[in-house]
């Protein structure tokens, strides 16, 4: 499983073997204890022993079962997994324009996911009360209580510091810095809590259940309102030395162009996010246009409209060159609302990074949408809170 978090097992009075057998289980549903054997390379004594020792501490338990990983055939093998506990998961996602709450049982399964509108301008606290209100509500459709939840994993859209837990960027997210977002949700639901950038839990998202899994160099780059990017490198999400990293929305593309709000000039978020965008098109959209008019006009072959998303696109292409150059990812996804407007937008994208990235990087990266379309955030929300169940 993709996770930021790497818990230490010190604590835990197991033998070398006993933790590798333990480790196992975080990679694989279920396991046999021949199977378990022939993947460990250990032998089915030692094994057998130290599944005892893991079903004794309570940290996993036996599936009666004719299925499973065992190779070996015959009488049906017996099956162990992690022992969760019942009850609920919780995930609440705020995005600059939106916030979505999304319910999952202990396994981390998905069960519902609501979602409402955010006002620009909108404070912190009453977004926090909206998000605390929609987790309730789906707690209440499902029969749950606050007592019932396990964990709930918790999203923002913007740099978040690792060590204080809150965005420190006040230039950036300037509603939301200094706010303890931890301690809004935690008065309501007093359960273990984790929070990342939006972009992140969209990366964790499709490591563990999207169309990333079992690849281990991505990159998730998130382009709605605003940009920025979840990044796994070797199998590990890499989060910087403060946890900030990934905000290419802020890198310079324009010396001579408009100053961004984090108060630099010419940002890639000042000429390819769907405000930037736009704002472009005022002359063509007349005032205050929304999002929607964008798709629409796009969508009606609106020539001016079809001109600013295809230079959008190209200058989202020269970034992802970019970070080819430098990370040399597998699999770069396309995430955010932006890229959903067409396919011509991943298209012109993939064109410039196999035009301007160096040849091997260029031509070996799949760019991609992700597989769980505007869900991504919510299930890597959803899975950071399960992982606080997992010894």
């Amino acid at each position: 499983m993709i996770s930021p978090e790497n818990r230490s097992l010190d604590s835990l009075p197991l033998t070398r073997s006993q933790r590798r057998v333990l480790d196992a289980f975080k990679t694989d549903a279920t396991f046999s204890c021949n199977a378990l054997a022939l993947h460990l390379g250990l032998t089915r004594t030692t094994v057998a022993g130290a599944l005892k020792k893991l079903q004794k501490l309570r940290l996993i338990e036996q599936l009666p079962g004719t299925q499973g990983n065992s190779p070996v055939r015959g009488r049906p093998s017996l099956l162990y997994r992690l022992r969760v506990p019942t009850g609920f998961l919780g995930g609440i996602t705020v995005g600059r324009r939106h916030i979505c709450a999304g319910l999952a049982n202990a396994n981390g399964e998905l069960i519902e996911t609501r979602e409402e509108a955010v006002a620009l301008g909108e404070t912190a606290g009453a977004i926090a009360a909206r998000g605390n209100r929609l987790l309730h509500d789906l707690l209440t459709t499902n029969s749950g209580t606050i007592e019932s939840i396990l964990g709930i994993g918790l999203g923002l859209p913007g740099p978040i510091d690792t060590s204080s837990r809150i965005v420190t960027a006040k230039s950036v997210l300037p509603e939301w810095a200094g706010v303890d977002y931890l301690e809004m949700v935690h008065r309501e639901f007093p359960v273990p809590l984790h929070v990342l950038n939006d972009a992140t839990l969209g990366l964790i998202g499709e490591a563990n259940y999207g169309v990333a899994q079992g690849i281990e160099n991505v990159i998730y780059l998130k382009v709605s309102t605003g940009i920025g990017a979840g990044i796994l490198t070797q199998g590990h999400v890499y989060m910087g030395g403060r946890g900030t990293a990934g905000e290419i929305g802020h890198i310079p593309t324009d010396p001579h162009g408009r100053i961004c709000h984090c108060g630099c000039r010419g940002c890639l978020e000042t000429v390819a996010s769907i405000p930037a965008v736009l704002s472009s098109l005022d002359l063509v959209l007349g005032d205050n246009p929304t999002p929607q008019m964008l798709f629409d006009e796009y969508r009606r072959d609106n020539r001016s409209v079809v001109r600013a998303v295809h230079e959008a696109a190209r200058e989202i292409g020269k970034a992802v060159s970019m970070m080819c150059n430098l990370l040399n990812p597998d699999m770069v996804i396309l995430g955010g609302r932006m890229p959903t407007i067409g396919n011509d937008f991943t298209d012109t994208v993939t064109q410039v990074v196999q035009n301007t990235a160096i040849v091997p990087n260029g031509e070996s990266v799949q760019i991609t949408l992700p597989a769980l379309h505007q869900r991504s955030e919510i299930y890597g929300a959803i899975h950071i809170a399960r992982q606080s169940l997992l010894p």
